[in-house]
């Protein structure tokens, strides 16, 4: 069976090749030896061929770079007769690998998500059983629109995901720099729910994912999760070794889990509201993306505007 995997790793070595890459000679089997592949575009390929089981390619992957948004990537398989494939997984920061997933035929996919800056993941190709098998990794990316979830003010307000069962939320500063991310704020409850103290007015992104969703932050990580309620990185479940699988980059987020989730399942509860639907059904290993705008205080908007009017008087005077 042919596998695919996000993976953790170490420092590499190897010459960086930009675009589609073909595999020469073997490439890298371990982390320490991978293949580096950069500026990866929408449209290009990975291609190689494992022999066995103990045949093991490793790519380390980045992102051609794009304007500050948000962006889906998919990693489309394919190779030869009877292939199957591990369509997602992620990895610990050190030396061992670590798969969360389960086989699936040629023509799934992998996913996850950038914001235009190039980030990095690493993945692996191999097989278990005898015989050469080609693979074909095939690189989307798509855009992202996330769903307006209205304005807020300045303080302190919390977010939750309304979806009955193990849930996760993100959430990013105007400029995808992530700053808060809670697995589950009450012990004994999966849901997500956070809390945070709004400083600034702007716009601010927020993900919802399930079933393990993962960030390069993890329990003994910087910034890392909390067993203080009041930080936006809290845990309930810190003190039993929660969140010890993670990526090993940041500026990038990814969802295991390969089942679809109604607009309403993946809805977001601001202030403890009704739920806010994600504008459209999300499907396996996507996550729900919605936006807010914290604004000023009213009496802060109207000191500017009488501002505004002393200045003008002043200049007619």
């Amino acid at each position: 069976m042919n596998k695919l995997a996000y993976i953790a790793g170490l420092a590499i070595s190897s010459v960086a090749m930009a675009g589609s890459y073909t595999e020469g000679a073997d490439v890298g089997g371990s982390k320490g030896s991978a293949a580096i592949v950069s500026a990866w575009a929408n449209g290009e390929t990975i291609s190689g061929t494992v022999s066995s089981s103990s045949d093991l390619d490793y790519y380390r992957v980045s992102s051609a770079s794009a304007p500050a948004g948000i962006y889906r990537h998919r990693v489309n398989l394919a190779g030869g007769s009877g292939g199957r494939y591990s369509t997602r997984g992620t990895g610990v920061s050190s030396a061992s690998d670590v798969n969360f997933n389960s086989d699936r035929i040629s023509g799934e996919y992998l996913t996850w998500y950038d914001f235009g800056n190039a980030a990095e993941i690493y993945l692996r190709a191999g097989r278990s059983g005898s015989g050469s098998n080609g693979y074909i990794m095939t690189h989307a990316v798509n855009a992202v629109t996330p769903t307006p979830a209205g304005s807020l003010g300045l303080g302190v307000h919390t977010f939750a995901s309304v979806l009955v069962g193990d849930s996760e939320i993100y959430l990013y500063d105007g400029a995808f720099n992530l700053i808060g991310q809670n697995d589950s704020q009450v012990a004994g409850d999966v849901r997500a729910k956070m809390t945070y103290n709004f400083t600034t007015a702007g716009t601010f992104y927020i993900a919802i994912g399930s079933g393990n969703s993962s960030t390069h932050v993890g329990t003994n990580t910087t910034p890392g999760y909390s067993n203080d309620v009041n930080n936006p990185f809290y845990d309930s479940n810190v003190g039993s070794g929660a969140r010890t699988v993670i990526l090993d980059f940041a500026g990038l987020v990814s969802r295991p889990e390969n089942l679809s989730r109604t607009a309403s399942e993946f809805g977001l509860s601001i202030d403890s509201g009704a739920g806010i639907n994600h504008s459209a059904n999300v499907g396996g290993q996507e996550l729900a993306w919605f936006s807010i705008t914290v604004v000023p205080a009213p009496s802060s908007l109207a000191l500017v505007g009488l501002a505004g009017v002393a200045a003008a008087r002043r200049r007619r005077a």
